[in-house]
C-alpha cells in the first residue's frame, strides 16, 4: 500500500543511530570477529543505509521550491475545501466539540483523499492505494521535502491539521461534548424590551418602582436591662423581665 515516502526527521534519527552503532561495530575488529554471520550483518548495514537515503526528503533546488509551492497549494486548498464530489475538511471547532455526525464526516474525508487526488491541472482522479499515493500521502512528502531545513525546529510541517479551516463563525450545538454558554449579544440586551416586551414585574418589584416599598422596621431588642438601683446606688445590670425589673428586684417590689 502507497504512504508517505519520506519519514519524519525523528524516525530517521533512529536509523541513524542504528547505522552508527553497526558501523562502530564493523570498524571494531575484536568486536566484528565476534559476530558469527558477517555476510548477514554487512546485508543488514547496507540495507539500514539505502532504507535511510530512501526515507530522507531530497534538498529542492530554486525551481522545485516553486513547483512544490504550487502543487501544495492545489493540495491543500482541496483537501480544506473539497468541491466536485470531494467532502470538505471538518472544522477545528467541529473536531473539538464532536456534535452528532462530525466523527462520520472526519472518517469519510480522511478516507476520500487517501483514495483519490489531484492531476496537476487540478483533474480529480480515484487511485489504486496499492500502486499510487493519495492526496493525503503526497501533500506529506511535499511539505517534508519543501520544510526540510525547518523540522528540526518544528516537528509538525508535515501534520495536515495546519490547513484545517478554525469554523470560529459557526453556531456551536447544543450536543456538543463540551460545556457550552449561550448568551445575548449586546444589542439583543440593548432593544430585549422593544423586541419582546417587557416582563411583568413581581408584587415586590411593582412597590420598588413606585416608591412604596416597606421602610424596615426598626429593630427592638429583646434583651433589656433592669430599671431598679442597687442599695450603693448603682444601676442594676441585671436582664429585665417584661415588666422591667430582673428576678432579683420583682421579688422585692412584692415583698
Amino acid at each position: 500500500m502507497a504512504t508517505a515516502e519520506y519519514a519524519s526527521l525523528n524516525q530517521r534519527t533512529e536509523l541513524e543511530k542504528n547505522i552508527n552503532l553497526l558501523e562502530k561495530t564493523k570498524t571494531n575488529p575484536y568486536a566484528y570477529n565476534q559476530i558469527s554471520n558477517k555476510r548477514k550483518f554487512d546485508e543488514q548495514l547496507a540495507s539500514d543505509r539505502a532504507h535511510l537515503e530512501k526515507v530522507t526528503p531530497p534538498d529542492l533546488s530554486a525551481d522545485h521550491i516553486a513547483k512544490a509551492d504550487a502543487r501544495i497549494n492545489q493540495l491543500a486548498n482541496a483537501w480544506t475545501q473539497g468541491g466536485s464530489g470531494a467532502p470538505p475538511a471538518p472544522t477545528r471547532r467541529q473536531m473539538e466539540q464532536a456534535p452528532v455526525g462530525a466523527v462520520g464526516q472526519y472518517n469519510t474525508h480522511d478516507r476520500f483523499w487517501k483514495d483519490h487526488t489531484l492531476t496537476s491541472e487540478g483533474k480529480l482522479v480515484k487511485i489504486d492505494r496499492k500502486k499510487q499515493q493519495g492526496l493525503v500521502w503526497e501533500l506529506k512528502d511535499l511539505l517534508r521535502m519543501r520544510h526540510k531545513d525547518q523540522e528540526y525546529d518544528n516537528p509538525d510541517v508535515a501534520n495536515l491539521e495546519q490547513f484545517r479551516p478554525d469554523g470560529l463563525n459557526q453556531v456551536p450545538l447544543a450536543d456538543s461534548i463540551l460545556p457550552m454558554r449561550y448568551g445575548f449579544t449586546g444589542a439583543v440586551k440593548a432593544n430585549y424590551d422593544s423586541v419582546f416586551g417587557a416582563e411583568p414585574k413581581t408584587p415586590v418589584e411593582a412597590k420598588i418602582a413606585a416608591g412604596k416599598a416597606e421602610e424596615p422596621k426598626e429593630h427592638v431588642s429583646v434583651d433589656r436591662q433592669c430599671t431598679a438601683t442597687k442599695v450603693n446606688g448603682e444601676p442594676c445590670t441585671a436582664r429585665a423581665k417584661p415588666s422591667g425589673l430582673c428576678i432579683a428586684h420583682s421579688k422585692v417590689a412584692k415583698e
